[in-house]
């Protein structure tokens, strides 16, 4: 990129010829709206698809992945994590079963180890019996 931009000076935009803003692709005749088209054609089920659903796909993908929300918020460029996560976090059926197996592991690792006590014991007999729970007393 330093040999592109060494014609450029600070007053030349980075894109384009360097004098003029790039025309914005027309959302009826562009490559996006071909794409979508061809996929249709194939498949009339294809849903209509906005190049702005990509950034929704995108950010509930990083979510999903676990991905620090406060740099998916700052890409986003959300007012705050709150909103970010409001928007993008529901979560996928896969979401679910690596919560539940993660408290397998970890109830397993409870039963295994002596040592570890407390507040993980607590919820487990919350589930079981939440009169026994301390926390939900």
């Amino acid at each position: 990129m330093g040999a592109f931009t060494i014609t450029r000076t600070a007053e030349h935009l980075l894109f384009g010829d360097g004098d003029e803003h790039l025309r914005l692709p027309s959302s009826q005749d562009g490559w996006f709206a071909a794409a979508v088209r061809r996929a249709r054609n194939i498949d009339s089920d294809f849903p209509y698809v906005w190049p702005h659903d990509l950034r929704h796909t995108a950010a509930s993908l990083a979510v999903s992945a676990g991905a620090n929300v406060k740099a998916v918020q700052r890409i986003l460029a959300h007012a705050s994590a709150a909103m970010t996560l409001d928007a993008y976090a529901d979560p996928f059926d896969d979401d679910l079963d690596y919560v539940a197996q993660a408290l397998s592991r970890a109830r397993d690792s409870q039963r295994t180890s002596s040592a570890t006590t407390g507040r993980l014991a607590s919820l487990w007999l919350c589930s079981s019996s939440p009169s026994r729970c301390s926390m939900c007393r």
